[in-house]
């Protein structure tokens, strides 16, 4: 049996996943970062973003391996054994979005430029620690201390569409 307060987080997950896959941006190939894969709305991210079509990499640890392959990533970054940014600086700028749905490793999206497409976007579902500094990213142009890729903060907002897109 399920109970209504887990069914309930079910779907505040999956809206605040499905929210994070920005549709103008994600399309059939795209290559999408996903920083905790294994979390409540990370599992949902990799499965949303594996519908569309696109190439999914994901950090996770020994423990959930399974888990984010199951679910659809196709690489994957063992953050209890690698240094998860200079791992994603190995291949360049590949990627069309990264979602950080944990909020580390510090400074994960001042790393960005090196492994984000020049037009590749961030997208923050995990509160940073600072609202200063998310302030900072959203605002700031890069020549004063802002980021050098676009910067997003998930703010859900309950959607009938949305959420029936979900149910199907």
């Amino acid at each position: 049996m399920v109970l209504h307060d887990n069914a309930a987080a079910v779907g505040i997950a999956g809206l605040t996943a499905y929210q994070s896959l920005p549709q103008d941006l994600i399309k059939h190939g795209s290559k999408i970062f996903i920083n905790g894969g294994s979390s409540g709305v990370g599992s949902f991210i990799v499965q949303f973003a594996k519908a569309i079509g696109a190439h999914i990499t994901t950090t996770w640890s020994t423990a959930n391996a399974q888990l984010c392959r199951g679910l659809g990533a196709n690489e994957v970054i063992n953050y209890r054994k690698v240094d998860v940014v200079d791992e994603l600086k190995k291949n360049g700028q590949v990627f069309d979005l990264a979602a950080d749905n944990i909020g580390v490793p510090a400074g994960l999206y001042e790393q960005s430029g090196h492994f984000l497409k020049p037009d590749g976007t961030f997208v923050q579902v995990a509160m940073q620690n600072s609202m200063l500094a998310m302030l900072r990213r959203s605002l700031l142009p890069t020549f004063l201390g802002g980021g050098q890729r676009p910067y997003r903060v998930v703010r859900v907002k309950v959607n009938r569409e949305h959420l029936e897109q979900i149910g199907r």
